[in-house]
């Protein structure tokens, strides 16, 4: 079979095919001589992705780690050990629900009924819905006029709609896109954080927020044991049984246990 560069060739069953051979140095001398176009074209876009990033706003994340405290941490013992049979005979299931604090605090911090109590409890409804970045300087919101009148403290229009003012599902969706939320599956801890373009306040809000998640917990805490109590304690009076009200009181005593725990 013959070869020969740009040309025509012939093999043994008669069919013509084209061969090319790539000169490289033909390629390098064609780099060579748009080395200007190359090198001004990468140093436009290297200028213009410089300028962008600049221009871009700072975003600053604070972060907290959380070890879920379940009622065994904080006593020392299980409260409820060697009386589930009791409490089951009272028709009371008390290890239902805390099982895993962790979880129901997860979901509890991403309701829109716990966010909304939050944004109302600290009036964040202005640098949530019509600040348009952050003053180092006064360490200040900067707020957009268009927005918000600070000096009659109005709103003037939110949204695409331009509603009076931001509705609490708007609130709740600003919110949530600043907020991050998430558990280790190996070790439980819960990592939650929070970006902004406020170094102070992204440290400020998360702070809040874990304190009024904790104050959530502990009432709800209180409020089932309370309810429990009140519940035993109306068994123990339809009860003339002297076995059954002392496994009664039992329980109470308890859940009188829990509610101390929360309290302190």
């Amino acid at each position: 079979m013959r070869e020969s560069l740009g040309e025509n060739t012939e093999d043994r069953t008669g069919v013509n095919y084209y061969t090319d051979v790539l000169d490289l140095r033909a390629v390098w001398a064609g780099v060579w001589s748009g080395r200007g176009i190359i090198v001004g074209t990468t140093l436009l876009f290297t200028i213009a992705a410089m300028i962008y990033a600049l221009s871009m706003p700072n975003i600053y994340r604070s972060e907290v780690l959380l070890a879920p405290v379940s009622t065994s941490d904080q006593s020392g013992i299980t409260p409820f050990s060697g009386l589930g049979g009791l409490a089951s005979l009272a028709g009371l299931n008390l290890s239902s629900g805390r099982a895993d604090k962790a979880v129901l605090a997860l979901e509890i911090v991403r309701s829109r009924a716990f966010i909304a109590e939050f944004i109302e409890k600290h009036k964040l409804h202005v640098p949530l819905a019509a600040s348009s970045g952050w003053d180092a300087n006064s360490e200040k919101w900067i707020i957009d006029s268009e927005i918000y009148n600070e000096a009659e403290q109005s709103w003037l229009g939110f949204g695409d709609e331009k509603l009076a003012e931001p509705s609490s599902s708007q609130l709740y969706r600003k919110f949530i896109s600043l907020l991050s939320i998430s558990q280790s599956k190996e070790t439980g801890l819960v990592n939650i954080a929070i970006v902004s373009q406020s170094p102070l306040e992204s440290k400020r809000w998360l702070s809040m927020l874990v304190e009024d998640l904790n104050e959530h917990m502990r009432r709800g805490d209180i409020q089932e044991a309370n309810a429990i109590i009140e519940y035993l304690s109306g068994q123990i009076k339809k009860t003339p049984i002297a076995e059954m009200q002392n496994i009664f009181f039992q329980l109470i005593e308890q859940q009188m246990k829990t509610v101390m725990l929360a309290e302190v």
